[in-house]
């Protein structure tokens, strides 16, 4: 009986951290991304200050909730959700366009 308890128990505590893990766009966005603008394929990496964009130079970046805004972009915000973890979306509230990123593994 206790380790049916302890296993139903230790079952709960493993979906409660990835709930929280997964909750957390700023844990969430690290780590290198793809897909294709225009027609081309990118590939972006966003450490825990910065994102680069291919073979460019790093540039800042902040992320509030879930509004992401660029050092050099001026009043450019991106909305960014995580539909499951290895996709990420990038809407512009402006132009409403989305771009759709797949995790490199």
């Amino acid at each position: 009986m206790k380790s049916s308890y302890l296993g139903a128990m230790m079952l709960v505590l493993l979906l409660l951290q990835g709930c929280l893990s997964m909750g957390d766009p700023s844990t969430q966005i690290l780590g290198k991304w793809q897909a294709s603008v225009g027609g081309f394929p990118i590939v972006v990496e966003y450490s825990a200050l910065s994102v680069k964009i291919g073979d460019n130079d790093a540039v800042a970046y902040q992320l509030t909730e879930d509004q992401l805004s660029f050092a050099n972009g001026g009043q450019q915000v991106r909305t960014v959700s995580f539909p499951n973890r290895n996709e990420m979306i990038l809407a512009d509230p402006l132009t409403g366009s989305t771009h759709t990123y797949k995790r490199l593994l």
